[in-house]
């Protein structure tokens, strides 16, 4: 697996929550690994079409994945700080080339997909998810 390629289980596979970051109707951005390899990835929420989702794809090393989500779950009450440390894991770990596409609100039977058109780097909640980058996957 090189750089931000994300890895070959991912077609087709699935991939497990480890730490929800954020929430809309399911998740919306969060830290996730694939069962087969434990390899670490952030996923956030890029559209939504009826109940199909895509999302942003970064690949995350190990360790830093593993520093973020002990980080955030133990117990710390600055806010400020850990939406700091988020933006920082997202800096250290640029957006893969691929992005994903789930159904029913399941990490299951995941959807890969290349992309040479650049994905928005916005904040997914300030993007307008109205199902524009789904539109032309839909099967």
């Amino acid at each position: 697996m090189a750089g931000n390629e994300p890895c070959s289980h991912l077609a087709g596979g699935r991939l497990e929550v480890v730490l929800s970051l954020d929430d809309y109707l399911g998740v919306g951005e969060a830290v996730m690994r694939c069962p087969l390899c434990g390899q670490c990835y952030l996923v956030e929420l890029l559209d939504i079409r009826e109940s199909r989702r895509a999302f942003r794809l970064s690949v995350l090393d190990q360790r830093i994945a593993d520093r973020l989500v002990h980080d955030l779950t133990r117990g710390g009450c600055d806010s400020r700080r850990s939406a700091t440390e988020v933006q920082a894991v997202k800096a250290l770990s640029p957006q893969s080339s691929f992005w994903l596409i789930t159904q029913h609100g399941s990490f299951a039977e995941l959807e890969l997909i290349r992309t040479d058109t650049p994905l928005p780097t916005s904040n997914w909640r300030d993007l307008p998810l109205d199902g524009c980058w789904l539109e032309t996957r839909i099967q």
